[in-house]
């Protein structure tokens, strides 16, 4: 069972978490577990798998956030990484986006109940929202929405002059990247730092990509 010393221990040396912020991770969870039996939120049901594959990948993003940014998640699911992050940092501002809506219904809830604000849930599909929200973030995340090449593509056109892009992905990252080559020149886009992780117990490869504009930009 996580306790917050694991937890902690795992997330060394981007993040630590506090008590208070931990127990709201632990109500996250429960709620995401109890919905899940009457609505398909996520494949994962074992609450240790959920630690790892939910809570630990999410923050493991923490490396690339200062804690007053706003930020879009794109496929955010059931919340990920959008509500551990706004968790550990009250004061991001959060678009969170999914297209099904009983997903962002839960999100709805737990931001609710957990207090938190400057959160938005949005129950669409990404692209109705590109010409009211292009230009607005500072960061732009997705964690295994779709391929490097087409979450490029789509969060481009998201960021500010000085936004990036953080893509998580797993083992395939590396021939992702090889393939989204051309698209990231084409796009003004360049790859400015890689980090790869391991998940614990599981042993999963978890890679982050900083993805920034170049000088040459089309959307500048």
């Amino acid at each position: 069972m996580m306790d917050i010393k694991k937890l902690n221990e795992q997330l060394q040396p981007n993040v630590t978490v506090d008590s208070h912020q931990f127990e709201k991770l632990q109500w996250y969870l429960a709620e995401l577990l109890k919905w899940n039996r009457k609505i398909n939120l996520t494949s994962i049901v074992d609450i240790d798998q959920c630690w790892e594959k939910h809570i630990v990948d999410s923050l493991l993003s923490s490396c690339f956030v200062e804690g007053d940014e706003h930020v879009l998640d794109i496929g955010s699911g059931a919340g990920f990484p959008s509500i551990p992050l706004k968790i550990i940092y009250e004061n991001l501002t959060v678009d969170s986006v999914d297209s099904v809506s009983k997903k962002i219904s839960f999100q709805r809830h737990c931001v609710r109940n957990l207090g938190v604000k400057k959160f938005s849930a949005h129950a669409e599909r990404i692209e109705a929202l590109q010409e009211q929200m292009a230009g607005q973030f500072d960061i732009v995340i997705s964690r295994a929405f779709t391929s490097l090449i087409q979450f490029v593509e789509i969060a481009a056109p998201f960021l500010n002059s000085n936004g990036k892009i953080i893509a998580m992905k797993g083992s395939a990252a590396d021939d992702e990247l090889l393939l989204a080559a051309d698209t990231l020149q084409r796009l003004g886009l360049m790859v400015v730092s890689r980090k790869e992780v391991v998940l614990v117990p599981s042993k999963s490869k978890r890679v982050l990509i900083e993805i920034k504009r170049t000088n040459e930009s089309v959307f500048q």
